[in-house]
Formats: structure tokens, C-alpha cells, sequence
């Protein structure tokens, strides 16, 4: 049994975003103190993406610009998450040692881009013929 297929590569994805609710301590404001894109709202936004990624998991074959939509919003926070860091007055363990769900800061990045690749890699390789299928019905 594959472990490593596009199905669960959505579920993780997916969890991979419920983390928020740990290291947000339950949607507090820990997290928004530092950068305010994490507030309730935020967390919560996060979190509904989450569950977005989790559902294609079934039919991401069927919508890949589902996938590249997804890779975009994976987009956004890799570069807020760059803005982040070039402005970041403090040091790594200054984030660290505040308080320990602060990790996030270090990690979101990185796993964020990686998740885009993915949802980049399932629309390229499931649009049809370069072009996206578009079945017309007709009258």
C-alpha cells in the first residue's frame, strides 16, 4: 500500500493546517500579537482552507484549477512569510523563547511552499492537453 499518493498528500496538506490550532493555543491572539494575518479570523481561515484540501482529496483529478488555486493561496503566505521575516527585528530565538508555539513562525514557510509545489504539480499534470477541458453541453 502506497503511503505517499495525491490523496493523501491532500489529507496532509489539510492537517498540516490544523496545526494552527495548536500553536494559535486554541485561535488565541498568541499568534497575531506577532503578525496580525493570524489572528481568530485568520486561524479560522486557515483552518476552512484545510478542510478545502481535504475534500478534493477524493476528485482533485476531475478540478485541477481547484489545485492551482490552491497552490496560489499556498503562494500568499510564502511571501507573507518572507515579508515576514526580511522585517523581523528580533532573532530566531527571541520568537522561540517568547513562547513555544512561536515555532510556527519557522515553519510555515517552508511548509506552505511545499504544499504549493504539490497542488501545482496535481494541476499540471491532470489539465488536459496543456488547455483545461471545458465540456460544453450545449442547448
Amino acid at each position: 500500500m502506497a503511503i505517499l499518493t495525491r490523496k493523501n498528500g491532500f489529507l496532509m496538506a489539510g492537517l498540516f493546517n490544523f496545526i494552527i490550532i495548536i500553536m494559535s493555543k486554541g485561535f488565541s491572539d498568541n499568534l497575531a500579537r506577532i503578525d496580525s494575518l493570524f489572528d481568530f479570523n485568520g486561524c479560522v481561515s486557515i483552518c476552512l482552507w484545510g478542510i478545502s484540501y481535504i475534500a478534493l482529496g477524493e476528485s482533485y483529478d476531475k478540478s485541477p484549477l481547484v489545485s492551482l488555486a490552491f497552490a496560489s493561496e499556498k503562494l500568499f503566505y510564502v511571501i507573507r512569510w518572507l515579508e515576514f521575516w526580511g522585517s523581523y527585528e528580533g532573532t530566531v530565538g527571541d520568537l522561540v523563547t517568547a513562547d513555544w508555539p512561536n515555532i510556527f513562525f519557522l515553519g510555515y514557510g517552508p511548509g506552505d511552499l511545499a504544499f504549493g509545489l504539490f497542488f501545482l504539480k496535481v494541476y499540471f499534470d491532470h489539465r488536459e492537453g496543456g488547455k483545461i477541458a471545458v465540456k460544453d453541453k450545449g442547448p
